[in-house]
């Protein structure tokens, strides 16, 4: 597919995606349809390596994950007198990978977050961050503590809700198999479920549980 007809195909879903209601099924599909044409095209731009050759794939990994969690999020925000890749590309170089280099490289945190190391449990800094991955954890021991906690559920809190339609998929299923390593577009292969949609729970989920488990982790 040439630049024209990506351009032109990505400006439709968008704009479609905008005319659905909030929350409709049409509009998820027409968002997971978006992304997919995105992750498909081979026109993300990948952000200056530097010294970061040995991180720099979980790194982009990471940022992509975070820009197309905000996609979804925030289609409204599109202005259609811009491309998609524009603007994808804009906040994936300027935004999500300094983000997201943050939590990988320490040296790169600002002075004032050098000692914030639990960005996942901050209820406020939640949406920035839609999966628990290792990388996101201080210490290998901090990560059995969480994996632990996900795995027994002492509480019984993670199981209590589940995807509409698929009362099979709880917050624990999607929160250990993001903690064993599967990325979102492996999941929603494996699952049938469009990214959007899963992106959505998990993000609610996880900001109804991270209190209890950060109570949990320092008890």
């Amino acid at each position: 597919m040439n630049s024209a007809s990506l351009n032109r195909d990505l400006k439709q879903l968008a704009l479609a995606a905008q005319a659905a209601p909030p929350r409709s099924r049409q509009r998820r599909l027409t968002l997971d349809q978006l992304i997919r044409t995105i992750q498909s095209s081979g026109q993300l731009c990948r952000p200056y390596r530097g010294q970061l050759n040995h991180l720099y794939e979980e790194i982009y990994d990471d940022a992509t994950q975070r820009l197309f969690a905000h996609l979804c999020k925030k289609i409204d925000q599109y202005n259609p007198d811009y491309e998609v890749m524009q603007w994808a590309n804009f906040l994936l170089k300027r935004r999500f990978f300094p983000a997201a280099r943050k939590e990988f490289v320490p040296q790169f945190r600002s002075e004032r977050d050098a000692d914030f190391r639990q960005p996942w449990l901050n209820l406020d800094d939640v949406d920035k961050y839609p999966q628990l991955t290792p990388a996101q954890f201080g210490s290998p021991s901090l990560i059995e503590q969480v994996c632990d906690y996900i795995k027994t559920d002492p509480q019984g809190c993670l199981n209590k809700a589940h995807l509409r339609n698929h009362p099979e998929i709880t917050f624990q299923v999607l929160a250990l198999k993001i903690l064993a390593g599967y990325k979102w577009q492996e999941l929603s292969t494996e699952l049938n479920i469009p990214i959007s949609t899963m992106c959505s729970f998990y993000r609610k989920q996880l900001k109804t549980v991270a209190p209890t488990i950060k109570t949990y982790l320092t008890q």
